[in-house]
Parts: structure tokens; C-alpha cells; sequence
């Protein structure tokens, strides 16, 4: 938002400060981290930082005369496992109060959602799960999937009953950046990293993952997107913003291995017998924690989750996805082993 001119003329961004550092404070550390500079130069006039909460009814700590005309949701409790009701308060009831505070403004909200609410079911022949669905008959089967399914519920209940503009981003499964593979400060939050490193810790991978295929998104083009879509003039709609094209696990475990990181391709039977003897030591558990946080429960599937409207979108906006090289993935998996996951 801050590079691009065209598309706005002041952005407000919402922080909590934390411990000794201020809301103002840990956006510029936060930015210095992921760009090496903290906009304060050329850009001063264009942002500024307001202290505030979303689990707040009021939002700011301080009022804010400055009339909003977009909000963009982009908070989110995303551990797929919680005690009590962090995730709720935070991921639905957060948004209860955007939504309030949008109607207030007359504002868009557009909210970061995940593909994930597409959900499973037992059989999935012939089902699809496109921009124009909501419910579908799928079962969610985590806590954090669930509350963000229920924040889109809260939004369309908006939507029909008030008039308010939203629209929903469901995002996929977002990882480094495509020019130089950096991630996210705390990447053990982060589902799939964390699953791929307890691969690496216990040295094994089930046969039929080794040889399965991953939505693979690059964070700097979906963020890219997400910012084009919410400046387009179309009321309510949600779009599917991932690559179509996804990585084959294969590449990689091939990358891992060229970086010193192996491991071995085992049956299913067989993995699943590794794992049934890691979970009897506190070590070996350790070890498993990435793989137990889907919570997917046996004899379901993944609905496919449909993009064609979105994509025509983005070609209409004259924009599309890179590709995932091997060069790539060698700088997105070194800038993870150089944060010690592995």
C-alpha cells in the first residue's frame, strides 16, 4: 500500500504495543525487518500507527477522526490448536467489532481469510469448492479453521442484512517471498513449516506425501493480490488468492537434502508405525508436534478448492503468479535452516 500510489492516499495501521515497545514502535521494527528501512522517509505523510485492539468494542485506544473508506483484516490468531477461547475472541469476535465499526465508517471490509474453510467431507466427487460458496455441507475440523469460517459467517450476515461491502481473501498456504525467500519473524506459528520440520527431526516422510503436491503461495505476490483485489469495484465477492500450480514434496525434500537435511521415503504402514513408537518418549513427541495440526479426522478428504473466477481477475488486472523454481525454493529453505527450524 505504501509503494503503491494509485490505489490510496492515507493508510492507518492498527497496533498493540508490547512490552516496552509501542504500537508505532514495533510497526517500524516489524517493517525494518522485512525491507531494511521503515518508510519514515517519502512516506511520513502517507501512514501513520494508531494504538488499538480488534478484541476492543471501541477498536482505538485513542479516538480516530480519520474517515476510513477500506478496511483490511489482516490480524489473526492462526495456532491451529488453543486453550480456551483465544482463537474466537481474536478471529470472530475481532470481527464482530470491525464489522460495527465498518458499518459506522460505511466502509469495505475486506477480510484475510483461508482457503481452508472450503472444509472436507467423505466424498468428494464432483464437489468444488469456488469463490461463490460458503457452506457446502463440508466438516471443519480444527479450532482455528472453524473461527475464521465463523468470522466469514458474521460478514455475510453483514452483508445481507445491512448492506455492508465485504470481501473475503482466502489465502493459501503462504510462505516465503518470491524474490528472496524470506518468511515471517516467528515461522514456528507457521503449520507447514513446522510439519516439514518434524519430518526432517524424525527423518521420515510417508510415501504417499513424498510423492503428493502442496499450494505453495509466495507472501510478497499474495500480498500483492490481495492489496488489487480489495481496490476492485465489486461488492461483495470472495476470491481464492493462491497459485494454481502447486510443489511437488519431492522438490522439496531434495532441497532439504542438498542442504544437509535427508530423509527417508517410508511405507505409510510403516511411517505410521515410526510415529506410534516416537509418541511413547517425550523426545520423539517433540519431534511429531508439527504433524498434529490439521486435526483432520480418518476417512475424510480436502474439498478442491476452485480459483477461476479469481484468476480471471488478476489477468484483468494485468497480473498473475511467478513461477517455483528450484532457485527459489534453495533460498526460500536456506532462509529457514538459517533460523534453525531444521
Amino acid at each position: 500500500l505504501l509503494e503503491r500510489s494509485d490505489l490510496c492516499d492515507k493508510i492507518v495501521c492498527l497496533a498493540r504495543p508490547k512490552k516496552k515497545l509501542t504500537a508505532e514502535r514495533r510497526v517500524k521494527t516489524t517493517l525494518f525487518y522485512f525491507s531494511e528501512e521503515d518508510f519514515s522517509d517519502g512516506y511520513g505523510e502517507k501512514w501513520t500507527v494508531a494504538e488499538g485492539d480488534i478484541t476492543n468494542p471501541d477498536i482505538f485506544v485513542e479516538p480516530c477522526d480519520i474517515h476510513f473508506d477500506t478496511i483490511i483484516n489482516s490480524a489473526a490468531n492462526v495456532a491451529h490448536f488453543a486453550y480456551g477461547d483465544t482463537l474466537t475472541k481474536i478471529n470472530t469476535d475481532g470481527v464482530k467489532n470491525l464489522i460495527r465499526f465498518a458499518q459506522k465508517h460505511n466502509a469495505t471490509l475486506c477480510q484475510v481469510s483461508t482457503i481452508s474453510v472450503a472444509g472436507s467431507l467423505k466424498s468428494i466427487d464432483g464437489v468444488g469448492f469456488t469463490e461463490r460458496d460458503f457452506y457446502i455441507g463440508q466438516y471443519i475440523h480444527n479450532s482455528y479453521i472453524y473461527s475464521k469460517y465463523m468470522a466469514e459467517y458474521a460478514m455475510l450476515r453483514a452483508a445481507v442484512d445491512d448492506g455492508l461491502d465485504v470481501k473475503f481473501m482466502r489465502v493459501g498456504n503462504l510462505q516465503g517471498r518470491i524474490k528472496d525467500g524470506e518468511f515471517q519473524m516467528n515461522i514456528h506459528s507457521n503449520a507447514f513449516t513446522r510439519r516439514m520440520s518434524s519430518y526432517i527431526k524424525i527423518g521420515a516422510v510417508p510415501e504417499s506425501i513424498y510423492h503428493a503436491t502442496v499450494n505453495f503461495s509466495p507472501v510478497d505476490e499474495t500480498a500483492h493480490n490481495i492489496i488489487s483485489l480489495c481496490a476492485t469495484d465489486n461488492g461483495t465477492v470472495a476470491f481464492h488468492i493462491y497459485p494454481s500450480r502447486e510443489v511437488a514434496f519431492k522438490a522439496l525434500f531434495d532441497g532439504l537434502e542438498k542442504i544437509g537435511h535427508s530423509v527417508e521415503v517410508l511405507s505409510d504402514d510403516d511411517f505410521a508405525a515410526l510415529v506410534k513408537e516416537k509418541k511413547q518418549t517425550e523426545d520423539g513427541r517433540e519431534q511429531l508436534e508439527g504433524l498434529f495440526t490439521g486435526g483432520m479426522e480418518g476417512g475424510l478428504l480436502d474439498i478442491p478448492v476452485l480459483q477461476s473466477l479469481t484468476d480471471s481477475y488478476i489477468a484483468q488486472l494485468g497480473d498473475s503468479w511467478s513461477e517455483i523454481t528450484p532457485e527459489y525454493l534453495d533460498k526460500y529453505l536456506s532462509a529457514l535452516d538459517g533460523m534453525d527450524l531444521f
